[in-house]
């Protein structure tokens, strides 16, 4: 019996036989689009994230900025003689540092420090609570009493709702600053209250009175 050897197909047939089918590519079209999304998605993170960092970064630095400003306004105010009388309702800590207790309800806090421009001249400052954050403001620097009243106001960290003061009394300890003292203070707390109330974010500053 003869044997017969099985043709070889053509190369053109070979080559045709070598290529995808329809299924082959529409899988990989599938797993594409797939890598994509979950490429964009994890770019879209990475940009969020990003953002947040920045926004948390430029609000701490404002909190860094506003104590720093406060504690400087504290050690550069004035203690000597009074010359500039604390109204009837002012919780006097220093001669150049009170409590002014505001009709509305909080605290002012109120100190007369030199004009920063070094020209001999005193200057009245207030740190306040309003609707929408602490602000600070300042009056035209004067050469004597009374100093003009605190006009030009700067929103310095939005979203304070409450700014608290505690004296320190040499041999009592901290006392909440909303009666006199029998013995001067040596130091003061000053806490910033931010957030919601249920949940609320709190920032201390404790500095020692000039």
């Amino acid at each position: 019996m003869t044997m017969r050897r099985a043709a070889t197909p053509p190369a053109r047939a070979r080559a045709a036989q070598a290529g995808f089918t329809l299924i082959e590519v529409l899988v990989a079209l599938a797993l594409m689009a797939l890598v994509s999304l979950m490429a964009w998605r994890g770019l879209a993170s990475v940009s969020s994230a990003r953002d947040w960092i920045e926004q948390e970064a430029e609000d701490t630095d404002a909190i860094v900025r506003t104590l720093g400003q406060m504690g400087r306004d504290v050690e550069l105010s004035y203690t000597g003689p009074g010359f500039d009388a604390a109204g009837k309702d002012a919780l006097v800590l220093t001669s150049g540092l009170r409590l002014l207790r505001r009709a509305s309800g909080g605290n002012t806090l109120e100190l007369l420090r030199p004009d920063p421009d070094g020209n001999g001249l005193w200057q009245r400052v207030q740190w306040q609570v309003r609707a929408d954050g602490l602000w600070r403001a300042s009056g035209p620097p004067a050469p004597r009493s009374p100093l003009p009243a605190a006009t030009d106001g700067v929103l310095l960290l939005p979203g304070v709702r409450v700014m608290s003061v505690r004296a320190w009394i040499p041999g009592t300890g901290w006392v909440d600053a909303n009666a006199s003292f029998a013995t001067a203070p040596t130091g003061i707390e000053i806490m910033l209250e931010r957030g919601a109330a249920n949940a609320p974010q709190r920032y201390t500053r404790i500095l020692e009175l000039p």
